[in-house]
């Protein structure tokens, strides 16, 4: 069976369902529901972002990322992120190959950006992902990153994906 690779494709493959993030939609007064790569950058941030051992019934969820709050900005740290990432999205994300991880070591602020490339399994489809690592117990530093909101930018033919930091793009 040959598959033409567009939204019908994304939709059975990936399947759809409720957001992660922003929810409630209070102008219709209805849940939110994704799909696509969407669903996937949903899934992405909620196994990167749950610690082992937080799920009730199923303890071995998350990542090991959280153990890196407070190393130093250096290339142990970038190191360990990409494994830490690699290996629960190896595990708890079938969906996709991961390509690439590049960690973004940020002179000021707590929030190191990530960017996470993968492919589609059982297609050609290539897309990535910005992972906004919060090292600090505030969310105000996360509040600069409108997680969710990823703009693409096309620069010689490569598709890069931005946060928008402080409404810059």
């Amino acid at each position: 069976m040959a598959y033409y690779y567009n939204s019908e494709f994304l939709d059975e493959y990936i399947g759809n369902g409720m957001s992660l993030l922003h929810t409630f939609d209070e102008t219709k007064l209805e849940t939110r529901s994704v799909s696509g790569t969407e669903k996937i950058h949903n899934s992405i941030y909620s196994i990167l972002s749950t610690h082992i051992g937080e799920r009730l019934m199923l303890p071995e969820f998350g990542s090991k990322l959280h153990t890196l709050i407070f190393e130093a900005n250096d290339a142990i740290f970038a190191d360990l992120a990409d494994f830490y990432i690699r290996d629960a999205l190896g595990k708890w994300e079938k969906r996709i190959e991961v390509t690439n991880v590049e960690v973004r070591i940020m002179e000021e602020g707590n929030v190191v950006p990530i960017v996470i490339s993968y492919r589609i399994t059982n297609s050609n489809i290539y897309d990535n992902y910005i992972y906004p690592f919060n090292r600090s117990d505030s969310s105000e530093d996360l509040k600069l990153y409108r997680v969710g909101e990823i703009k693409e930018n096309a620069v010689g033919g490569l598709y890069e994906s931005y946060i928008n930091i402080k409404g810059n793009y």
